[in-house]
């Protein structure tokens, strides 16, 4: 992410201009008729004078959609008075895509420079709408006088219009600082409650896509669990069966011997004196007055030199070279000794 010149970037994109993007869309998606059903947009009771001097009212939205009523509203719809379309000033202009702070600033320095009514006589409003790369700003500039007249005239015996709204095209702009602070107070509050609703709603469809992964991740972590413990149980077996070879083995070799009258007693004594714990033996053999050692060792050349310092040994030798088990790490090894006596 850059910050370049006071603009935020990110892969290139200008991420002010995505944010003023995605924020003008859901302004113009809030005006949606689906949106209105729920309260999103409020209405008012919009009342002018007709031609014949007589009221009209109608149930109406700033973005134009308007219903005629026969009579007077209830009292909870909120009063606004419309001013007439030729005692109204309207401009517009364009600019880009700019935050609300941005164009009410852009506004004033227009009116400003472009109102006919001295400040302490104007009053003003203005709608931004988006358009190709940028926004549509209407600007509507009027009397202060002309607009205390339309309150005073269209006044009714309890019901003060709360509002001042000017028609502008197809749609409506309300003149700043006449009342509607409450109504786009609710108007916030019904968005704020939307977005409430679509982040539980997203919440919820995440957790039901993610649950399945969870559950799949969950059962993936038991399986390597299960496998640890399987690798575990298999290597404690295959000692166990190295073990009952080299009994076997070594039973074996007792038994031959002993008909030979060799005193293998002695020299399993003399090779369990020799061995250190780490030397696994795969196999014994002992013909006459000599031994046969096949096995494991982290270092076979000073398992030889061992053994040839023992003085009942003669000639410790290796028939062939020793090569490294993939499985334990140690050097397999196969040494050869002559028994010093005949074995006796």
């Amino acid at each position: 992410m850059a910050v370049d010149g006071g603009q935020a970037r990110l892969f290139g994109s200008d991420l002010k201009a995505l944010w003023l993007s995605w924020k003008a869309g859901w302004q113009e998606a809030s005006r949606w008729p689906v949106f209105a059903r729920f309260g999103v947009a409020h209405p008012v009771a919009l009342v002018e004078t007709g031609a014949d001097g007589q009221r009209l009212w109608w149930h109406a939205y700033e973005d134009g959609r308007a219903r005629r009523l026969a009579g007077a509203p209830a009292l909870t719809l909120p009063v606004a008075v419309l001013l007439p379309a030729d005692r109204v000033l309207v401009q517009s202009f364009r600019l880009p895509l700019v935050d609300d702070a941005d164009v009410a600033a852009a506004v004033a320095l227009h009116v400003a420079s472009h109102s006919p009514f001295p400040l302490e006589q104007r009053v003003q409003g203005w709608r931004a709408q988006p358009v190709e790369n940028g926004l549509r700003v209407d600007v509507v500039m009027a009397s202060r006088a002309l607009m205390q007249a339309q309150l005073e005239a269209i006044a009714l015996a309890g019901r003060q219009p709360a509002e001042v709204w000017a028609r502008v095209d197809d749609g409506f702009v309300v003149i700043q600082g006449a009342g509607e602070a409450l109504r786009r107070e609710a108007e916030q509050v019904a968005r704020q409650r939307i977005s409430l609703l679509g982040l539980g709603a997203l919440g919820l469809f995440l957790l039901v896509m993610l649950t399945p992964a969870v559950q799949s991740w969950m059962q993936l972590k038991q399986a390597e669990a299960a496998l640890v413990q399987a690798q575990g149980e298999s290597r404690a077996a295959v000692a166990l069966r190295d073990e009952l070879s080299r009994l076997e083995s070594l039973a074996a070799v007792v038994q031959a011997q002993q008909t030979q009258g060799v005193d293998v007693v002695r020299w399993l004594d003399v090779l369990s004196r020799l061995l250190p714990d780490s030397v696994w033996l795969d196999r014994l053999d002992m013909q006459g007055a000599s031994l046969r050692l096949s096995g494991r060792a982290d270092d076979a050349a000073a398992l030889m030199e061992t053994l040839g310092k023992e003085a009942a040994f003669a000639n410790v030798r290796a028939p062939s070279a020793t090569s490294r088990d993939p499985a334990t790490g140690k050097e397999r090894f196969v040494i050869e000794i002559d028994l010093r006596g005949g074995g006796q």
